[in-house]
């Protein structure tokens, strides 16, 4: 340790290092309370970003005067700064002063959505909700209606025959095959799911149209 010999030999060292020869080293006068790392550390300062609360200097609502300590480690000075900017804004309500105003905060307006409720509004118009939807809307391979063949049974007739009563008329039974729709649930829990959908995508639309008579978008 260069400032113990320099002692030892009779040099001058800053007093507030004390008499260096009582440590067996510097890790020992390092640790020690009243030397080492207690002479090296940085001294508690004041807070580096201050509200000015006291002041002759006017300001308007909204806003508010800071004090910040110029003589500070830079990123320090930022990191105090928004701590008190934040802490600032969690007593003040932001107040927008267009003349033209959003209807909720940015960032709840969910443009997708609001571009699909559009689509969703035009296409559907003049249709019922039931057709418009399988234009709007895909399904899975296991929600569409299923077609299959089924056999029926239906009278024919053969042949006239007369007896003492007349005409008697004779009749056979054929079977034939025909195409026909077949329940699938999964297709009615699909209607079902996007009918609601399309309604609630046109209650969207609609309340947009209200929000901008009344000047407010979307």
């Amino acid at each position: 340790m260069f400032a113990r010999v320099h002692q030892r030999e009779g040099g001058a060292i800053p007093k507030e290092f004390g008499d260096l020869s009582q440590f067996s080293g510097f890790e020992e006068w390092w640790r020690h309370e009243k030397y080492g790392f207690e002479l090296f550390c940085e001294q508690e300062h004041k807070a580096l970003v201050e509200l000015v609360t006291s002041t002759k200097t006017p300001k308007e609502d909204g806003t508010a005067l800071v004090r910040v300590r110029l003589n500070a480690d830079l990123d320090l000075v930022v990191r105090d700064f928004e701590i008190a900017l934040r802490h600032l804004q969690e007593h003040e309500e932001y107040s927008s002063t267009a003349r033209f105003q959003p209807s909720q905060h940015q960032k709840q307006i969910k443009l997708k959505k609001l571009e699909e409720a559009l689509s969703a509004y035009i296409v559907s118009q003049g249709m019922v909700h039931r057709r418009a939807i399988h234009r709007l809307y895909r399904k899975g391979k296991a929600e569409y209606r299923r077609i299959e063949k089924k056999s029926f049974d239906r009278k024919v007739e053969v042949d006239a025959l007369s007896d003492e009563h007349g005409n008697k008329k004779v009749y056979r039974y054929e079977t034939y095959r025909r195409r026909v729709w077949v329940d699938n649930p999964l297709y009615d829990n699909w209607v079902i799911k996007k009918t609601r959908t399309l309604s609630r995508q046109r209650r969207m639309v609609k309340q947009v149209f209200k929000n901008i008579e009344q000047r407010t978008f979307p």
